[in-house]
């Protein structure tokens, strides 16, 4: 048997490999290591991490993470909330045992979960109650099960494991267990606590600037000067909208916002942040070149148009964007209060593609284009030299073609 040390070891060596790859697999092949050195050699192991069980997650409700011996790690399940909500799942709280029981147990959770007892048995062959599951595992050739619950820090909600074997556990299964249950409680407390910082710092500061703010670039003040592509892109028609349908906003609104940032995304650009109905976009010039970012930003124009196009028709609504996209200098930095902080971008470069995006309605155009963007697209339509606001010298500006 490995000694608490070594344990601990082979947790922290999954935790960080985790947390470098942003993927739960090596966490729950650490545990399966911990496992195995303590005599308990699972066929398949599953740890279910939703929201009714304490995992917190922007975009997702749950992730079904399973280990099967034969095939790996094929079973593992992602769930949306939309998809969670689809099917009538509980939207948040701790679970509780009353909802699992209705005069019978819907599943084998039933039995360790509130006041009852932390590990529950089963012989797959002869079992007091037969779950659906168990009659998947056997015909997986299972014929041992059990499934455990574990304290995580900071929280009344458990965490749960099940393991399941086709041959018999040690018959000193629940001892085994109950020397590890602490360890594996802030193994999982851990692995859900940094991929929940890890995807709210992506989720809402951005892919580049997200990642910089848990490696400790959080200093107020702090700043350096990156040459990027700015994308200012705003929605029009959003003031009459609101007024008409309220609240119902917010999904188009999230509509719009994901098909354009689909397309940013797919050509190396980056939501930096939600102004309103604006959206602030940067293309950096770190991976690629002036030319390459300059067509990346006319591409992302160009395949989200028939997208935002299609998101109005789908829903009824008579809704378009327009965009301004200028490639210089900006100043990327840490700003705010001592209590309150924002990434953003600054600068004459940022200034200025919001100003072209603002000439899209007097010149009834899709999107409006700095030279610096021309120069690598010589496909775009002049439109003239335009006087801008805070600018002092005329602006010539491009067009897409008609």
């Amino acid at each position: 048997m490995a000694t608490s040390t070594e344990q601990m070891d082979r947790l922290i060596q999954g935790l960080d490999t985790m947390a470098e790859q942003m993927d739960f697999r090596p966490m729950l092949q650490s545990i399966r290591e911990v496992l195995i050195a303590n005599g308990i050699d699972a066929d398949r192991l599953q740890i279910p991490m939703t929201k009714i069980l304490g995992f917190r997650h922007p975009t997702l409700w749950g992730v079904i993470l399973t280990w099967h011996r034969q095939r790996g790690f094929a079973d593992t399940d992602l769930m949306t909330h939309d998809q969670a909500l689809a099917n009538g799942l509980p939207a948040d709280g701790p679970i509780r045992a009353t909802q699992l029981f209705n005069g019978e147990p819907r599943n084998p959770f039933a039995f360790i979960l509130g006041d009852r007892d932390w590990l529950y048995q089963s012989d797959l062959d002869d079992p007091e109650y037969d779950f659906d599951l168990f009659e998947k595992m056997r015909a997986d050739g299972f014929r041992h099960y059990a499934c455990f619950r574990l304290k995580m820090p900071a929280t009344e909600i458990p965490a749960v494991v099940s393991i399941a074997s086709k041959d018999r556990f040690p018959d000193d299964l629940r001892s085994r267990l109950e020397s590890l249950r602490g360890l594996l409680g802030l193994t999982c407390y851990a692995a859900c606590r940094t991929s929940q910082a890890h995807k709210i710092a992506v989720s809402y500061v951005g892919r580049t600037t997200g990642p910089k703010v848990l490696d400790g670039h959080m200093v107020r003040g702090s700043s350096q000067t990156v040459r990027a592509g700015v994308m200012f892109c705003d929605v029009r028609g959003f003031t009459a909208l609101s007024q008409r349908v309220g609240a119902q906003i917010i999904p188009i609104m999230n509509q719009l916002f994901e098909v354009i940032g689909e397309e940013a995304e797919r050509r190396g650009g980056e939501i930096l942040k939600f102004i309103g109905d604006a959206m602030l976009l940067i293309f950096p010039l770190e991976e690629q070149t002036k030319a390459e970012v300059a067509r990346a930003m006319l591409d992302t124009v160009r395949e989200a148009l028939p997208r935002v196009a299609g998101v109005a028709q789908s829903t009824g609504h008579a809704v378009s964007a327009g965009f301004g996209c200028h490639i210089g200098d900006v100043i990327y930095g840490n700003i705010g209060t001592p209590e309150r902080l924002d990434f953003t971008v600054m600068g004459s470069c940022v200034n200025l593609a919001s100003r072209l995006e603002s000439l899209c309605k007097p010149l009834e155009a899709d999107a409006v284009f700095s030279e610096s963007v021309q120069a690598h697209c010589p496909e775009l339509a002049p439109a003239g030299s335009h006087q801008l606001k805070g600018i002092d010298e005329p602006v010539a500006v491009w067009i897409l073609p008609t």
